[in-house]
């Protein structure tokens, strides 16, 4: 399965080689990793602090998606989550199995998500350890309402799917250290992993500090491709609902426990492909241009 082709008119390489050199200074282009992310997780985020209860609604269009977890364990929020979430993505992507080992330490895959392992009550791995405990115990519920949406090919359909994120798992601290963990992706959610997986570049959400700014990269690399694919370049709209496109730019805005409905303005700096974020400092308030290659052309094995 490969991923659309690329097409309409695409800038020159020399005039793109032109602008990164000029609007970016300080860019380095480094070999993209290539890495995956549910699209359900896309069209509708995981919340961005810590939610008051133990459900979470997440709207979009005529898509919502709502999130439970036991009170005892709570939901998973913030960029730990995200990072876990895109790498299990990528492993069963690449795999094509729900059966991901994760190995032997802890440390190191807290490394493969680009996080620095630390020790201690405010150690990186205390806070890791918690988000992923969080996310494998989530359920999700997916609702979606296309009759009143004026251009859907599908007009008219209405559908609920739901389902758990690991089925069985056999984590670092449910065994001797010795022993490899693993775990066990629930089938409905594996079979949407493997026919609807969108491409994004691991480097990049690594390098990425705050939640909203991974979503923002996440969502505009699928919208990219979505264009390609439909050979129909759109301008992205704002964080509002319109008639012209069914699924719109996610609310980024604030989190709550019940709904997630309100958005807030938000402006960002997303790097070039290939760049190292870091390397880009903070305070520019740049836009980039839209580069072909925005997103990892990768083929789907």
């Amino acid at each position: 399965m490969s991923l659309p082709a690329e097409r309409g008119p695409q800038q020159p390489r020399a005039v793109r080689e032109v602008l990164q050199a000029t609007l970016f200074p300080d860019y380095e282009p480094t070999e993209p990793s290539v890495g995956f992310l549910a699209r359900a997780f896309i069209v509708a985020t995981l919340p961005h602090s810590q939610p008051s209860g133990n459900e979470f609604t997440r709207r979009n269009g005529y898509y919502r998606l709502t999130l439970l977890a036991p009170t005892e364990i709570g939901l998973p929020y913030g960029r730990y989550p995200r990072l876990a979430l895109a790498w299990l993505t990528t492993r069963a992507v690449k795999t094509r199995s729900p059966y991901l080992e994760l190995g032997p330490s802890f440390s190191k895959f807290a490394q493969s998500l680009g996080i620095t392992p630390t020790t201690g009550p405010r150690g990186t791995l205390s806070g890791l350890r918690e988000q992923v405990h969080r996310l494998l115990s989530v359920s999700l519920s997916c609702h979606w309402d296309t009759t009143e949406v004026p251009d859907m090919a599908d007009r008219g359909s209405k559908g609920h799917t739901g389902y758990n994120l690991c089925y069985q798992r056999h984590l670092w601290w449910d065994h001797a250290k010795n022993e490899t963990s693993w775990l066990l992706l629930n089938t409905d959610f594996f079979n949407e992993l493997a026919t609807r997986p969108v491409p994004i570049d691991m480097n990049v959400i690594q390098q990425l500090r705050a939640p909203l700014e991974i979503d923002l990269y996440t969502w505009l690399t699928w919208r990219s491709i979505r264009s390609c694919r439909i050979a129909r370049p759109r301008l992205s709209p704002g964080p509002t609902f319109t008639s012209s496109s069914a699924l719109t730019m996610p609310t980024f805005g604030s989190s709550s426990s019940r709904s997630s409905s309100t958005s807030e303005p938000y402006s960002a700096t997303i790097p070039p492909p290939g760049s190292n974020p870091r390397l880009m400092g903070s305070s520019s308030s740049r836009t980039p241009p839209m580069f072909r290659g925005f997103f990892p052309a990768t083929t789907y094995r």
